[in-house]
């Protein structure tokens, strides 16, 4: 039978209700609220769980849509990243609005679906269209900081009245994933009939190509870079050359580089969420192994001879394991994901740079198509599986340049058929020959001068 109270914490109250024994682990189930201001708002909460744990006991009749999502977090097999982000969606907009419907009373309530998906185009909090405020954490605090004398704390800011913000439909075409998954369990699981995920109205998802950087923009990053710490300039250089993911860069190791033939593997990412560290696959699970021209191999030789030579000093060796980018000096632990991130900002901010750190990919893909490598080599380089696809899709932007070399090919074909001269230049253009070599002339005049700009 179900038992619930109110605990009483330094910072408030907090429910807890006992569920019962989990049948394969046999250890007691409990199930905790939040925690709140007052006894009366944690009281309310018991009588929710209660009811929750009620649910747990004879899921096929009155299971809620929170248990079905919990119990789908359990099951499914998520990495790190996925899972941290699912919850997040499942606690703050998914069971505050649908939690306490049964699973089989929300199938048939697509219309309530649409109607939160409606909302979130609009606003991406749950507002409901009130004047609320947006705190700066969820923990008890005081909404303006101050210190002792009354004074405004430095570097932090207030609670600020809420602003509606849209929702991208890309998050929540996510956030539909999440309720489409979990719906599918529960008709395997005889929970439900219906799947309203299926038939939910969540919006076109439409992507834009992300603007690379450009060559001066990457050269300036750099520069800077090197001026404050070689280290970090380096491994920004590694970044802008291979395309390589944050995590796949930061988990580079001396073992995954072979300095003779100059080459550089890539086989690990370092996932960093919610506290939890993991070193799992690149995202397609394959290994890249790409070449590396001779001023990288030079930089990371020069690295590494640094790092022998500190190392030396105190008795030790460097490790074939060891992380190449690294806070220790014997690379024993890599850079955290989002301090690589952070790092970049600073620098893009002092040089005036605003694309983010991931757009390096993008530069990397567009400066290799436009310097004639093919798609198949610049998709297998970036571990884009799908041949080139996603490389042309998401990632090549096309440049000015390229875009005129190509119409002046074109052009240049064109008018040799028409001259019926294939193999040499036109000699007969017809009516208004003359003014069409003139304004050829001019075209490619305009080229050259929009090349030299570039």
């Amino acid at each position: 039978m179900a038992k619930g109270h109110v605990e009483r914490l330094k910072n408030g109250y907090r429910a807890k209700v006992y569920a019962g024994i989990d049948p394969i682990s046999k250890k007691q189930i409990y199930l905790n609220g939040e925690v709140r201001e007052t006894e009366e708002e944690a009281v309310a909460d018991a009588g929710k769980l209660l009811k929750e744990a009620k649910s747990k006991r004879s899921p096929d009749r009155s299971a809620t849509v929170a248990h079905l999502l919990d119990k789908w977090m359990e099951i499914s097999d998520h990495e790190l990243s996925t899972a941290v982000t699912n919850r997040g969606y499942i606690e703050q907009k998914l069971k505050p609005t649908i939690g306490e419907y049964t699973v089989r009373q929300f199938q048939e309530r697509v219309d309530v679906l649409d109607e939160l998906y409606n909302h979130l185009r609009q606003c991406s909090k749950l507002c409901h269209g009130k004047p609320m405020t947006d705190h700066r954490t969820n923990r008890p605090h005081d909404c303006q900081p101050r210190n002792k004398n009354g004074t405004p704390k430095a570097n932090m800011r207030d609670c600020q009245p809420h602003v509606c913000k849209p929702m991208p439909t890309a998050t929540i075409t996510r956030i539909n994933a999440i309720i489409q998954a979990a719906y599918g369990y529960a008709i395997a699981w005889n929970w439900a009939d219906k799947n309203p995920g299926k038939l939910a109205h969540k919006g076109k998802v439409t992507k834009k190509k992300a603007p690379p950087h450009t060559p001066q923009e990457v050269a300036a990053l750099i520069n800077a870079a090197f001026e404050h710490d070689e280290d970090f300039g380096i491994q920004l250089w590694m970044s802008a050359i291979t395309g390589g993911r944050r995590g796949e860069i930061i988990s580079l190791r001396w073992r995954d580089i072979d300095l003779d033939d100059g080459l550089v593997c890539l086989d690990e990412n370092y996932v960093v969420r919610d506290g939890k560290r993991e070193f799992k696959g690149t995202k397609t699970d394959e290994d890249r192994w790409m070449s590396l021209d001779s001023f990288s191999v030079a930089l990371l030789s020069a690295l590494k001879a640094r790092r022998v030579a500190a190392l030396a000093q105190a008795g030790l060796k460097l490790k074939d394991d060891a992380h190449v980018f690294s806070p220790e000096p014997d690379g024993s632990t890599p850079w955290n994901p989002d301090t690589y991130t952070h790092r970049y900002e600073r620098l893009a901010a002092k040089v005036g740079v605003t694309k983010p750190l991931k757009n390096l990919r993008h530069f990397n893909a567009t400066e290799l198509l436009k310097g004639g490598v093919d798609v198949a080599t610049v998709a297998e380089r970036l571990g884009h599986a799908d041949g080139g696809v996603t490389t042309l899709r998401f990632y090549a932007s096309g440049t000015r340049t390229a875009d005129q070399r190509a119409a002046e090919q074109l052009s240049r074909d064109l008018l040799l058929h028409r001259s019926g001269n294939e193999g040499g230049r036109p000699t007969d253009l017809g009516a208004g020959g003359v003014e069409a070599r003139r304004h050829k002339r001019r075209l490619l005049m305009r080229g050259k001068s929009a090349a030299r700009d570039q």
